[in-house]
């Protein structure tokens, strides 16, 4: 699968404050995309360009080209195409407010393998703070991923840095 050069990610740090702390999970997302089987890629909630250029894209807003969605992934069922070999959604479940297993069923329903990254024992009393294993598997509808990986970064505003966790689940698109 085609997927963006270290190059451009490195480029987005430079040009926007949003990607400041996000290079070293972006990179093994990266690494991981790169690696996988397959053509077409939807990527979810992905702030601006996506991981894999001119993939389809699902947003609340149409922030991205012309090959995006606008729609909630939370709300279902999806009214998309696919089926997609890859799902990708980096930093988006903790933001879907109690729908996160509406979303999972949905992205393992339309996809070869799924792709979603989530903050990992963050501090404060927000979407990001305390989601442990538990919780993501609960999540992800106690299903077993076929890949992980914890990587930890620096994050604006925070003191110290904080971990993510990468997942990589076989879909139910055979």
């Amino acid at each position: 699968m085609r997927v963006v050069d270290v190059r451009t990610i490195e480029s987005w740090v430079e040009r926007d404050s949003y990607y400041l702390g996000r290079t070293p999970y972006l990179l093994v997302a990266r690494a991981i995309i790169e690696r996988l089987p397959g053509e077409t890629c939807l990527e979810i909630g992905p702030y601006g360009p996506p991981l894999v250029p001119g993939c389809d894209t699902m947003d609340i807003t149409a922030i991205y080209g012309p090959h995006t969605y606008v729609h909630d992934a939370g709300v279902t069922p999806w009214p998309i195409g696919g089926p997609w070999d890859l799902i990708v959604a980096l930093q988006v479940w903790e933001h879907l407010e109690g729908r996160q297993c509406e979303a999972s069923r949905e992205a393992f329903r339309h996809a070869r393998h799924v792709l979603l990254s989530f903050p990992y024992l963050w501090p404060g009393n927000d979407d990001h703070a305390h989601i442990d294993r538990q919780t993501i598997r609960a999540w992800t509808l106690d299903r077993d991923p076929v890949l992980t990986w914890r990587v930890a970064s620096d994050h604006p505003g925070l003191s110290k840095p904080v971990d993510r966790i990468l997942y990589l689940f076989k879909g139910d698109v055979a």
